[in-house]
């Protein structure tokens, strides 16, 4: 009677909140994990555009890294 009709209703809820749980700590534990690796790559990638000098990869790379150098021996030089 009613006693089995709330104990059925009260099981079919704890089951659905243990669901959602699990379900919410799983797309929280993704979330988590996601916005980590994406922070984890733009410092990566800030870290590799902030560390190649600008003559790098250039064919005449030697040449250009004595002239942009030179630029910082000349008072006069504005950006």
């Amino acid at each position: 009677g009613i006693f089995n009709d709330l104990s059925s209703t009260v099981i079919k809820g704890a089951q659905q909140l243990k669901h959602v749980v699990e379900e919410t700590s799983l797309i929280g534990d993704f979330t988590k994990e996601h916005e980590k690796f994406v922070i984890e790559k733009r410092t990566q990638q800030r870290r590799e555009e902030a560390a190649v000098p600008p003559w790098v990869g250039y064919v005449e790379e030697e040449e250009m890294k004595k002239q942009i150098l030179a630029l910082s021996k000349v008072k006069n030089f504005l950006l």
